[in-house]
């Protein structure tokens, strides 16, 4: 399935938040038929009250036997990299207090919502919640982590630095995909977008504040999608704009960080949305590395 829900990547700290739709019922699920335009399907699996089946879809995520790294995001702060088979990521840095920060910071906003979101489901039953995906194992540079898997990332990305593993943002599936292809992509570009590998990890930043003077595109990595291009598809800006508000409020007041650059992205719905409590590290603890094993704890039910 795909909950219709947006994720927060702020490019100062790059963590990032989810928003899970309610558990699907059966007269909410939306089917794509051959004769539905591109503008139809988008408005259809993007809307924040859809549910879609995408199974074929999420298995292309999970079903991968390689155990080669693929790069899914680059940053200032450091890259992301896929682990094939699962719903995993790596996010690898030269900086280590840099990724640190993040690693710590992240966590803690993804406790913040773990704490009151049942508490926010039931004070706004109309509205999906958002969700951070929780880091787990912080490995420093001097880390067996390394030895054991330097040589899985690509080749232009085998320098050992500080890496920390992190629950994937799951792409948009491919239907969305191919939609958003045919309605902003030029005629000529458009088969080979839909081969192109790096387009399956398409997500959708989503910018309330500001409109497309030219939309027309050539990646779907960090696909932005913009209010104007949001009216087009008659999505519902005021659901948009008020899962925005309860995510900055949740930052700000219970997390008590700054949201500054936060970004909204859509993309598709865990198997497994269960949150795990992560630890809680001071600002004041140097970096160290952190075993995965320390925290991987059984699923809070608030």
């Amino acid at each position: 399935m795909i909950h219709s829900q947006s994720t927060i990547l702020p490019e100062s700290l790059h963590r990032g938040l989810d928003f899970d739709a309610s558990l699907p019922r059966p007269w909410s699920l939306v089917l794509s038929k051959a004769s539905e335009t591109p503008r139809d399907i988008l408005r259809q699996h993007l809307s924040v009250r859809s549910v879609v089946s995408t199974t074929p879809s999420f298995a292309e995520c999970l079903n991968r036997a390689s155990r080669d790294l693929e790069v899914i995001g680059l940053g200032s702060c450091g890259s992301v990299f896929a682990i094939p088979g699962t719903e995993e990521a790596i996010k690898k840095g030269s900086d280590v207090h840099s990724m640190w920060n993040d690693f710590r910071l992240t966590n803690s906003v993804h406790n913040a919502f773990a704490e009151v979101r049942n508490l926010l489901q039931d004070t706004f039953p109309n509205n999906t919640i958002p969700r951070v995906p929780g880091c787990t194992g912080f490995y420093m540079p001097d880390h067996d982590f390394w030895q054991d898997n330097l040589q899985r990332f690509p080749s232009d990305h085998q320098q050992v630095g500080a890496a920390f593993t992190v629950q994937r943002i799951l792409p948009l599936p491919k239907r969305t995909r191919d939609a958003l292809i045919e309605l902003y992509f030029d005629d000529e570009v458009m088969d080979e977008a839909k081969n192109d590998r790096e387009n399956s990890a398409c997500l959708i930043r989503v910018y309330l504040g500001e409109n497309e003077s030219n939309p027309f595109y050539d990646s779907l990595l960090n696909f932005p999608l913009r209010l104007n291009m949001i009216e087009d598809l008659k999505l519902d800006i005021e659901a948009l704009a008020d899962e925005m508000a309860i995510a900055l409020a949740v930052i700000h007041f219970q997390a008590e960080i700054d949201a500054m650059d936060t970004e909204f992205v859509l993309r598709s719905a865990r198997a497994t949305p269960a949150e795990m409590r992560t630890p809680e590290l001071r600002d004041d603890n140097e970096p160290h590395s952190v075993e995965e094993l320390e925290f991987k704890q059984r699923p809070i039910h608030l």
